[in-house]
């Protein structure tokens, strides 16, 4: 087959930002299908960790009528089409405040989003300190995480990836 000029192009970040889109777009829509199917994903919160601009937010509130999806952030900077309601953002960070939801709400989410960070190797580093153990506190045995890092602990089962091409983007995990 032919090379053509992107071919022959070095990758910039706006096709890594179109990748990064196209990917959870594509995971997003497998994992709420996995919570509509799923009778054991019908009752709990959805939790959105890392809000940003709000489309992942507005992503899944169309993918998931009718379920409430609750945001954890720093702040809302979201466009003021994907803002949640006040009712639904808890702000603080992640660390501590998606722990300390679970644990005063008494209710363990079905299903969590999570794009947090920087990308850069000192945040990272930081984040994968405490993600899986937060997380875990937080979920519902059988609830699914789609997360950008990984969960390395015996909570949590990573599942095969339904698009491969994404492996290295996001994880799809269940607490077990």
């Amino acid at each position: 087959m032919a090379q053509t000029l992107d071919d022959q192009l070095p990758r910039t970040r706006l096709m890594s930002f179109r990748d990064r889109v196209d990917a959870q777009i594509a995971l997003l829509d497998w994992v709420c299908a996995e919570v509509r199917g799923n009778p054991a994903l019908a009752d709990g919160p959805i939790l959105e960790v890392g809000l940003g601009n709000g489309r992942t937010y507005s992503h899944l509130l169309g993918r998931l009528p009718g379920r409430r999806v609750i945001v954890f952030d720093k702040d809302v900077k979201a466009h003021p089409m994907s803002r949640p309601a006040p009712e639904d953002f808890v702000r603080g960070q992640v660390r501590e405040t998606v722990r300390d939801f679970a644990d005063a709400s008494g209710r363990k989410a079905v299903m969590i989003h999570s794009d947090i960070g920087d990308g850069t190797e000192a945040t990272e580093a930081d984040i994968l300190t405490w993600i899986a153990s937060v997380y875990a506190s937080a979920t519902a045995p059988g609830a699914l995480v789609l997360c950008t890092q990984a969960l390395d602990d015996p909570a949590f089962e990573r599942l095969a990836d339904p698009v491969p091409k994404y492996a290295a983007r996001y994880g799809i995990y269940r607490r077990v």
